[in-house]
């Protein structure tokens, strides 16, 4: 997997975003010389490959992502791990937000079947534990309805598991 997620990142040009990446990544996105920009919401510190120069950047809550890049970012390279607390906002924002492609690895594919209620998810690579998919974005319309769909599904899902939870300890 690490191969074929190396091979994505030689790929890429234009802005990229990371969410939650490992610092080998981050490295590997530093290295590719057709990333204009790129930022990583782990952290404070954003890059400008355009100015050769490293830059601090804002603080990014991971829950208002569609306010701070409006449809910006070419790729979002997502580590699954790292939005998990955050799935019920994240996932129709990164569909927003994102142009060309989204890149998601990790190691639960629950969070992929919920990206497939809005777009078809590719599986690039299933090794034991892990996973490597892509959405492709370019020919997707955001729909609000969908949007509301998803949000209220998840809401309702949230519901029954914490209902189940309290009855169960009493």
């Amino acid at each position: 997997m690490n191969k074929e997620l190396k091979r994505k990142i030689e790929s890429f040009e234009g802005t990229v975003l990371g969410v939650g990446l490992e610092e080998e990544w981050k490295r590997e996105i530093e290295k590719n010389l057709h990333i204009l920009t790129a930022d990583f919401l782990d952290q404070e510190v954003a890059f400008s490959k355009g100015k050769k120069e490293k830059k601090k950047g804002k603080k990014v809550d991971i829950r208002d992502l569609k306010k701070h890049f409006k449809r910006k970012v070419d790729y979002l390279l997502v580590h699954q791990e790292a939005i998990l607390k955050y799935e019920k906002t994240f996932i129709p924002d990164s569909l927003r937000i994102t142009k060309k492609q989204i890149i998601i690895y990790g190691e639960n594919k629950e969070l992929l079947k919920k990206y497939e209620q809005f777009q078809k998810v590719t599986l690039l690579k299933v090794e034991k534990q892990t996973f490597l998919a892509q959405l492709d974005m370019e020919n997707y319309t955001p729909s609000k309805a969908k949007e509301w769909r998803y949000y209220l599904k998840e809401i309702f899902y949230c519901f029954i598991n914490e209902m189940a939870d309290f009855l169960s300890n009493k």
